[in-house]
């Protein structure tokens, strides 16, 4: 299924998101872009050029990819001002750093909501 995303597609979820989760106080809002390239990283979060990158090769599977599209939506929530200052003054590494496991958390939550709705929004897309 997968291979049958496109950027319409991830777009969409992320306009999910918006609708569930509500816009940033902190951050503007963020142009979507789709790759396929990098099969190590699954997607960030770059606040400073307003950008959400999702890789689609890094994803084995539908729910891989609402995970990250959560996670990298509640990054842009947060204030990432404090994101940095966790690493820089509470020496936090990437796994104990508490955005990271806020952004895990509602990954988790919400997952299967977003994919439930993906699949009936795009039952005919992703059929063939």
């Amino acid at each position: 299924m997968i291979e049958n995303i496109k950027r319409n597609h991830v777009v969409w979820m992320f306009d999910w998101c918006k609708s569930r989760f509500g816009t940033s106080k902190f951050n503007n809002m963020f142009e979507v872009k789709v790759s396929r390239t990098d099969k190590s990283k699954y997607g960030c979060y770059l606040d400073d050029l307003d950008i959400i990158q999702v890789n689609l090769n890094a994803h084995k599977s539908l729910i891989e990819l609402c995970d990250t599209v959560i996670h990298e939506y509640t990054h842009y929530l947060q204030n990432m001002y404090m994101y940095d200052m966790y690493f820089l003054k509470h020496n936090k590494s990437y796994n104990s750093h508490p955005y990271e496991i806020s952004a895990d958390n509602k990954a988790k939550k919400y997952r299967k909501e977003l994919r439930a709705e993906f699949k009936k929004a795009f039952a005919k897309d992703l059929a063939s």
